[in-house]
This record gives C-alpha cells, sequence and structure tokens, in this order.
C-alpha cells in the first residue's frame, strides 16, 4: 500500500516582521539563535531568555518569524565586552 502525497498547500503564516526589517538590515553582525548566543555566554538557554528579559542593557532580540528569534551577534559582543569594563 502507497501512503499519498500530501497535497495541502502549505502557506507561510507570516514573512518577516515589519519593525524588524529595518534592524535585520542594519545587524553589523551575523544574526544569533537563543542556542548560539548561549554558548558565546556560557550560559543555558533558559537564562539568555532570563537576563534578555531583565537586564535592560542586554541586547534586544527580534523576531525574524513567528517562531524565530534572533540577536545582533555584533550587539551581544559589545555586551561581553561592556559587562568586563564594568566588572574590572
Amino acid at each position: 500500500m502507497q501512503k499519498q502525497a500530501n497535497t495541502k498547500e502549505v502557506k507561510p503564516v507570516m514573512s518577516l516582521i515589519v519593525g524588524d526589517k529595518e534592524r535585520i538590515q542594519k545587524a553589523k553582525g551575523q544574526l544569533l539563535r537563543a542556542s548560539q548566543v548561549a554558548a558565546v555566554l556560557g550560559l543555558s538557554v533558559a537564562s539568555v531568555w532570563r537576563i534578555a528579559k531583565s537586564n535592560k542593557d542586554f541586547p534586544k532580540p527580534f523576531k525574524l518569524s513567528v517562531r524565530v528569534t534572533v540577536w545582533d551577534e555584533a550587539e551581544v559582543l559589545a555586551f561581553i565586552q561592556k559587562s568586563k569594563g564594568v566588572q574590572a
């Protein structure tokens, strides 16, 4: 017995979110997912989200789509440098 191919057309839920298009174009570095930001900072993904929510100095993430949120790598690296300067 052969399986029938899924003939239902998949439509994109949403293209780029309008307010973030400019930020994406102005991004100086690569765009990092939460897991990549966590690796750079040496933290868990949950900690990255906690810091993003509570620390006003942490770079604000932006949406590429409904389910994809990213950070500008240059902003994350600048945050690390700024944090090192505060601790020293």
